[in-house]
Order: structure tokens, then C-alpha cells, then sequence
């Protein structure tokens, strides 16, 4: 899909596939917290059928509500694979694999000392996805399109804006946080170009550019923004996030 960059806060469709394996549908929401000028993933709601899953920071997970229930019969009949921090490993995130079958994966990280989290769809076919809406965009050409599956928004905000979970649409976090829709997204409060460079000077101080380049050497064309990020935060793991 387009690359763009939106630091709103509020829940979001990441995507929403009303005929994923024809009647069962899919639906993917995200929950944005703003720190500073920027935001980040703070939990993801999962709802495929009448199962909901809910994965939040440091690996905590709620399944129909039932906070760290038994994922072994998946949800709805998919399989649901939790991986565990392995400090021997050096691994520190918890994973969660949703198998969708056919090579169609979900993968959510949730990192064990901090509140990002990480959210990618593998191996996403036309079959399954063609259908999908939200802010991954349209499948084909990936388009930001607005929810009338026609309109080409081409201001970062306002496509943000446009995908706010409705309240015509299911609840799939635990608890409602503001702002609720119709409430809109809240933006980060706007700063001075100098106010943000010095800022970000502060926080990067502590991590060196050849660090911060290092960390993100397997970004590919996303080189550039992974390191901005990490020198901005002054946080080696970002780079190891991904998209957040």
C-alpha cells in the first residue's frame, strides 16, 4: 500500500473484510496513543466471526473478554500462536500469530517493556483481501481510499479521520477510551519547527547516528524514516518494531 505517516489518536479500522472466508468476516482495529508529536500502536482488536481477540502492551491479551484465556481452540477455529520473551535468545517481544490459513498470516508483537505494538498481515492474497477497506488501503493498487470505496484522500488526517471506528461498528477493545466517534481524532498539539528539533535533539542524544543506522539496516527503502524515528525517540528498539 502508499506509505504515509498519521499521528492521530483514537481507534482506527486498520482493515475490515466483511466477506473474509465468506460469511465469517474480518475486522482489525487499532488503538493509538500520542506521545510528544508522534503516535504509536498501543493495542490491536481482532474480531473474526463472534470471537474477539485483543492483544495490548507487554503481551497482555484478552480472548471474549477473559483476560489471558486459553488460545488452544484459536479464535474462531483459527489457530492462535503465542510466543514468549526469551531473554536466553535475546527475544523480547511476545508474538502472536493469527494462521488464516493458505500462508495468510497475522502478526502482532508486543514488546516486554514497552507499550508499542506491531501489526503486519503476511502473505496476504487478492482472494481473501481483494475486499479489504481501512487504512491499509484498497488491495489492488492500494489507494487510500475513503470509506465510500471511491474517494482518493490524499491528506494523511483526514484519511485518518475517515477511518475512526464508528459507532456503527463493533467495540473490540475491552474498554471505550476517548475520543469516541463522533467525537474526532485527536492530533498532536502543534509545535514550532524549532520547538521539534530541539526536542528530538534531546531524546536522540543518547544514541549515536551510526547506532541508529546499524539498528535499521534492514529497512529497505524505509531506511531513512527508521532512522529519523530512532534518533527522535532516542530508542535502539524502534527499529525493531516496525510500522507502529
Amino acid at each position: 500500500g502508499k506509505q504515509y505517516d498519521y499521528h492521530g489518536e483514537c481507534d482506527l479500522v486498520l482493515t475490515r473484510n466483511p466477506t473474509f472466508r465468506k460469511i465469517l468476516g474480518l475486522h482489525v482495529h487499532i488503538r493509538t496513543q500520542i506521545v510528544n508529536d508522534w503516535s504509536y500502536i498501543s493495542s490491536v482488536g481482532i474480531k473474526i466471526g463472534w470471537d474477539i481477540l485483543e492483544i495490548g502492551a507487554r503481551g497482555v491479551y484478552y480472548l471474549n473478554g477473559v483476560r489471558h484465556a486459553d488460545l488452544s481452540n484459536g479464535i474462531a477455529g483459527f489457530k492462535v500462536t503465542h510466543t514468549k520473551p526469551n531473554m536466553h535468545k535475546k527475544q523480547m517481544k511476545h508474538i502472536f500469530e493469527v494462521d488464516l490459513r493458505g500462508g495468510e498470516k497475522l502478526m502482532i508483537k508486543s514488546f516486554k517493556n514497552k507499550n508499542l505494538i506491531h501489526v503486519t498481515i503476511e502473505g496476504a492474497k487478492e482472494e481473501t483481501f481483494g475486499d479489504s477497506e481501512g487504512l491499509i488501503g484498497n488491495f489492488k493498487e492500494g489507494n487510500m481510499l475513503a470509506r465510500d470505496g471511491k474517494t482518493v484522500v490524499v491528506d494523511p488526517n483526514e484519511f485518518g479521520q475517515e477511518w475512526q471506528v464508528r459507532d456503527t461498528e463493533p467495540m473490540l477493545f475491552q474498554e471505550a477510551r476517548f475520543p469516541q466517534y463522533p467525537q474526532e481524532c485527536v492530533l498532536p498539539s502543534p509545535v514550532s519547527a524549532e520547538e521539534s528539533r530541539n526536542l528530538r535533539r534531546r531524546l536522540g542524544e543518547s544514541i549515536s547516528l551510526e547506532d541508529a543506522q546499524e539498528a535499521c539496516a534492514g529497512w529497505g527503502q524505509d531506511f531513512e524514516d527508521c532512522v529519523f524515528d530512532v534518533m527522535a525517540t532516542g530508542d535502539l528498539e524502534l527499529a525493531e518494531a516496525g510500522s507502529y
